[in-house]
């Protein structure tokens, strides 16, 4: 029987250990290859690369419904250095919401409009102005953000922290509060708060 010294055995055990961390960290490239999560298969080439959906992953392989959702919703605003805005929402169609945009603010009298901001179905989104001045101040509000504030459910409750966002702002400009207004509100999303 051959007998082996402390050295040795301790060796033995580092290189044991090395070889299982070695495995470890080799099976979990071949299982990430594509970096898709279960239920979708790398696509792409060329450098472009993406996950799509396994068909009828998860299911028993009978007939599934197609999946449908809402349309959704953008909105474009555009301001004027003189204050004056301009704003374009559409269902699915996005293509010319930006023109639209600028054409609206250059419409109602703007000068060198340019997109200021957009939003979309998870957005609520409040412009506010002092008055009497080309001073604009914006809020671009979320479900998820409402809900660290005031219930989610609660009736208007995005369009009111976008409101209090823009009016804080006004005041912290300087401005009284009668002189900052709000001068466009928009929410989206199925009616949501």
């Amino acid at each position: 029987m051959t007998k082996y010294n402390r050295p040795q055995i301790i060796q033995f055990f580092i290189s044991l250990i090395s070889l299982t961390l070695f495995s470890l960290t080799m099976s979990g490239v071949a299982h990430a290859e594509g970096n898709c999560p279960p239920g979708y298969y790398p696509v792409g080439g060329q450098g472009v690369q993406g996950c799509a959906p396994i068909p009828n992953y998860g299911s028993s392989g009978g007939y599934s419904a197609p999946s449908y959702r809402t349309p959704s919703t953008e909105g474009y605003v555009a301001s004027g250095t003189n204050g004056v805005i301009g704003v374009a929402t559409a269902k699915i169609f996005r293509g010319k919401l930006e023109e639209k945009a600028l054409q609206a603010c250059e419409k109602k009298g703007g000068t060198d409009c340019r997109i200021w901001f957009t939003y979309d179905d998870n957005h609520c989104a409040t412009v506010g102005q002092a008055e009497g001045t080309n001073r604009l101040y914006k809020a671009r509000t979320t479900a998820g953000e409402v809900s660290d504030v005031v219930p989610m459910l609660v009736p208007g409750s995005r369009k009111a922290l976008g409101r209090k966002k823009v009016l804080e702002a006004c005041r912290y400009d300087g401005f009284p509060e009668a002189q900052c207004k709000i001068i466009y509100e928009d929410c989206r999303r199925l009616n949501l708060p």
